[in-house]
């Protein structure tokens, strides 16, 4: 499912942006999505909050007006570390590779964005969800992360309001 918010006029957005992304039919590959349904109500107040399937250079369009983002989104490790949280910044971008499921990852957007000079958050937080199975099609959640959702979102509330102090 796709959610998008559009708005006509700049000042009914808000300064700060919480993204969920991924892909609903790959079973745990959604939680970004999954997740910012548990989010909304939460920081309606406080930040806009989209999900998203959509991927690559279309995410500059969702960041370009915010001043702060956090993006939530799966991260397959390979380990049995199912429902752990990683966390990434820009400065980490440089400094570590991360690959990404959706062909050009944030890195990438980020420089692209820089080098064009088209206007990206000043702060960008990205919460990692370490998931079984991002690559099986299914329309849901694995039961093993599943059950780590109530755990998940206790966790990543307090790192988002952290965050966007």
């Amino acid at each position: 499912m796709i959610r998008l918010k559009t708005f006509e006029k700049k000042d009914l957005r808000k300064k700060y942006l919480i993204l969920g992304l991924g892909n609903t039919i790959r079973g745990d590959d959604g939680i970004g999505i999954y997740l910012t349904k548990f989010l909304e109500k939460k920081f309606l107040n406080l930040a806009d909050i989209i999900s998203t399937e959509e991927m690559g250079l279309s995410l500059i369009d969702f960041l370009s007006p915010y001043e702060k983002a956090v993006i939530i989104d799966s991260i397959f490790t390979g380990k049995k570390d199912i429902g752990e949280i990683y966390i990434f910044k820009q400065k980490d971008f440089d400094s570590k590779q991360i690959k990404s499921n959706h062909y050009i990852g944030l890195p990438e957007i980020y420089k692209i964005a820089k080098k064009l000079k088209i206007p990206f958050p000043k702060e960008l937080l990205i919460i990692g969800i370490s998931v079984e199975d991002p690559y099986t099609i299914k329309p849901e959640l694995s039961e093993n992360l599943k059950k780590k959702i109530p755990e998940i979102i206790t966790k990543i509330e307090k790192i988002i309001r952290d965050f966007l102090k």
